[in-house]
C-alpha cells in the first residue's frame, strides 16, 4: 500500500475508533488493514496501538502523528479538490451545530474566515449543549464535545483539548482552609457541570503520580461560565 494511503488508512481507524469498519470504509480487507498498519509502524519504528483482542488505544506517538497527518491529508485534499473543480464556486446552505461555552470564544473568527473564502455560502448555526445525532438531526457539521454525539457512527476528529480549570475567590477561602494537596480538594464544595456532560471526578497530574479526587457539589450547570457566578465556592468548568 502506498504511504499517503496508509495514512488515510490509519486516520480512518484513529477517527470511526475501529479497525474493521475502517476497512470496510476504504475497501480493504482485515488483513490488508492489519499489514498496513504494520507497515506504517515499521516506517515509523513506533507502536501506533495499543491493542487487545476487543479495543484499542493511541500510543503517545500515534496522538502526535495524527495531528500531523490530518494536516498532509487535509492539505492534499484540498489541492486535489482546487484542481479538480477549478473554476467552480461553492454554493448552498451549510448545516452546524456547536457546542455553547466551547466554542463561542472562537466560533466567531472562524465563521467569519470561512465566510471570506466562500461567500456563496449560507451558514445555518446552531448553539447547544445537549447531545445531538448529526445525521438524524439534520446537521452538515458539528463542533462538540465527546458526550454530545448521540451515535458512534459519526467520524470525528480532535480539534482541541479543553484543559479543567479550578478557580475560587478569597471570600471562599476565608470560610474554608487552603488546599495544599489535591486530596484536600475532597473538603470543599464545588459548581460544576452535570454528570451526565462530565463524571463528578477530577484527576490531578503530580510530578510523582496522578490523583483521581472525587468532586463534591450541590449546584451543577450545563454552561460553566455562568456556574462561575453562582455562589462563592470551587468552580470547576
Amino acid at each position: 500500500m502506498e504511504y499517503i494511503e496508509s495514512l488515510r488508512l490509519f486516520r480512518t481507524i484513529v477517527e470511526v475508533k475501529n479497525f474493521r469498519r475502517a476497512g470496510e470504509i476504504l475497501g480493504l480487507s482485515p488483513s490488508a488493514v492489519s499489514r498496513a498498519i504494520a507497515s506504517l509502524e515499521d516506517r515509523l519504528s513506533s507502536r501506533l496501538f495499543h491493542r487487545s483482542t476487543r479495543q484499542f488505544s493511541l500510543t503517545e506517538v500515534a496522538e502526535r502523528f495524527y495531528d500531523g497527518c490530518c494536516r498532509i491529508l487535509d492539505d492534499l485534499d484540498c489541492l486535489e479538490a482546487d484542481a479538480a473543480n477549478h473554476g467552480r464556486v461553492p454554493a448552498g446552505v451549510l448545516r452546524l451545530v456547536a457546542h455553547t461555552t466551547a466554542t463561542l470564544t472562537w466560533l466567531a473568527p472562524l465563521v467569519a474566515s470561512f465566510k471570506r473564502k466562500h461567500p456563496n455560502i449560507a451558514l445555518d448555526v446552531t448553539l447547544t449543549e445537549r447531545p445531538v445525532d448529526l445525521t438524524a438531526d439534520g446537521y452538515d457539521l458539528g463542533i462538540v464535545r465527546p458526550f454530545m454525539l448521540a451515535t458512534d457512527l459519526a467520524v470525528t476528529r480532535l480539534l482541541q483539548r479543553l484543559p479543567l480549570v479550578i478557580v475560587t475567590t478569597e471570600a471562599y477561602l476565608r470560610t474554608r482552609s487552603r488546599p495544599r494537596h489535591p486530596m484536600d480538594l475532597v473538603d470543599h464544595m464545588f459548581v460544576t457541570v452535570p454528570p451526565s456532560m462530565h463524571n463528578p471526578i477530577v484527576t490531578i497530574r503530580t510530578e510523582r503520580e496522578n490523583v483521581a479526587v472525587p468532586i463534591n457539589y450541590e449546584i451543577t450547570s450545563n454552561n460553566p461560565g455562568s456556574g462561575q457566578k453562582v455562589g462563592e465556592r470551587g468552580v470547576l468548568p
